[in-house]
């Protein structure tokens, strides 16, 4: 597994510092993921780019895309949505 960090938050279509220093956290990522994430990551990155965009390439709208992907995926697997599933975008 490895380790990266969430250092920066979403809100109403605004990155902002997370909102407390106890916000900052590490997630671990399988080692696979990481390594297709490198291959799929364009030649010319920056910091602000996103890893996750939409078809005109701007950052995920997360109330639509779990209306339209998130909720149906859930129930087709059977599974209760949950109150804040998707609280952040990811970053390269």
């Amino acid at each position: 597994m490895l380790d990266r960090m969430i250092t920066k938050s979403r809100y109403m279509n605004a990155d902002n510092p997370t909102k407390t220093v106890a916000s900052e956290r590490e997630i671990a990522i399988a080692e696979q993921i990481a390594v297709v994430l490198t291959f799929l990551k364009p030649l010319h990155v920056t910091q602000a780019d996103f890893v996750f965009k939409n078809q005109q390439g701007n950052p995920i709208n997360e109330n639509k895309w779990r209306a339209k992907y998130w909720y149906r995926a859930l129930r087709a697997c059977g599974v209760r949505p949950r109150r804040g599933e998707i609280r952040g975008q990811v970053r390269f």
